[in-house]
């Protein structure tokens, strides 16, 4: 499961969890260590190399990428909003801990 932010002004960030450990895995479309369905995981990858192809300014935050995490992180008075099916939007200030 995937989930995108959106952050002061149009800026937007897709945290991809564990569908890719690093941006590395995203760019070379390398599969995790396990997998639950090889097929499956590859197409995941495609679809958010996809993404990122379509969205040139979007970041992609791999769960266990630290840089990514450190680009993704609020700045000055930034809010992040997170948008989840069927509920409301979760809000979080530069305050937060953005990888808790």
């Amino acid at each position: 499961m995937s989930v995108l932010l959106r952050v002061a002004g149009d800026r937007r960030v897709l945290v991809v969890g564990d569908a890719a450990y690093t941006l590395r895995n995203i760019r070379e479309e390398i599969l995790p260590l396990l997998t639950a369905d090889d097929e499956t995981s590859v197409q995941s990858l495609r679809e958010l190399k996809a993404f990122a192809d379509s969205e040139p300014e979007a970041i992609l935050v791999p769960s266990h990428d630290p840089s990514a995490w450190h680009e993704a992180s609020p700045r000055g008075g930034e809010t992040m909003m997170a948008w989840a099916p069927a509920q409301r939007p979760i809000r979080r200030t530069a305050s937060a801990s953005v990888g808790a």
